[in-house]
């Protein structure tokens, strides 16, 4: 891990969750990082660090709560940005509060799973086989994705961050169009009962409101499979997350289109 990482961001958090869990918590703390951060490798060697101080860390993907197939479809149709996954609505955010309330209750830890390899790329839920519940006890969870900790802007905000017709998006893309800066807004107004709900499930065992995982070459900027954790990759940063960033959301919706899919 780069020592960055290690002990601006791994150790303090351990540190805060082996004190959390200590007095008898379950705290939950969210990773937010645009897509290619590194989070998933981030959380990998977290583990393995919470492990060796006897801390016993689970790791959970907000993807795992998208919305099964049909629902799904439903909830997302009409979007000009042509994606079945990903943005704030496609999510089945009751189901996760539900199960995350219940773990920080003293209940097992049972979570929903999704397979993106199902559909031929466009994934689904697993159905839970009966008795699936962890039968380890957790100590603390790790929820990562890239809309952690995220806040909608509401209208004068998306007006602030230039959100309008022609808004430059990332190098290879075209900028936004007419149909998805109006559509935009509608994705910004989903956010916040989402926001609201996980926010209080996490309830006061949570560590600091959102930590960040993002590049010093602009987070909102996301290079799939050039991660912050990766040898090769720009000396990565860690703070507090930003709000919703608009920008680089649109820039993942539309690389998320039917035809790449896959790698999303």
């Amino acid at each position: 891990m780069d020592p960055l990482l290690l002990q601006g961001l791994a150790m303090p958090m351990l540190a805060q969750v082996k004190g959390l869990v200590g007095s008898g918590q379950r705290p939950v703390m969210a990773l937010n990082g645009p897509v290619g951060a590194g989070k998933s490798l981030f959380c990998q060697q977290l583990m393995g660090l919470a492990k060796a101080r006897g801390l016993r860390l689970a790791v959970a993907s907000i993807d795992d709560a998208y919305l099964p197939w049909e629902q799904r479809l439903v909830a997302m149709a009409g979007n000009p940005f042509g994606v079945n996954r990903v943005p704030p609505g496609s999510h089945d955010a009751p189901l996760l509060v539900e199960r995350l309330h219940r773990w920080r209750s003293g209940g097992a830890l049972q979570l929903p799973r999704f397979d993106k390899t199902l559909r031929d790329g466009a994934g689904d839920r697993v159905v839970e086989a009966p008795g699936s519940e962890s039968a380890t006890t957790i100590d603390a969870l790790v929820l990562e994705g890239w809309l952690m900790g995220c806040r909608p802007l509401g209208a004068a905000g998306l007006r602030a961050a230039g959100v309008a017709p022609g808004m430059e998006l990332a190098a290879g893309l075209a900028p936004l169009g007419l149909e998805e800066a109006a559509w935009l807004p509608h994705w910004d107004r989903q956010l916040g009962p989402m926001a609201r709900s996980l926010i209080s499930a996490m309830g006061s065992g949570c560590c600091d409101p959102c930590i960040g995982l993002y590049r010093s070459d602009g987070a909102s900027k996301p290079k799939p499979g050039n991660g912050a954790c990766n040898d090769n990759a720009t000396k990565p940063t860690a703070g507090l997350s930003p709000p919703s960033s608009i920008g680089w959301c649109a820039q993942v919706w539309r690389r998320c289109r039917p035809a790449s899919i896959k790698s999303h």
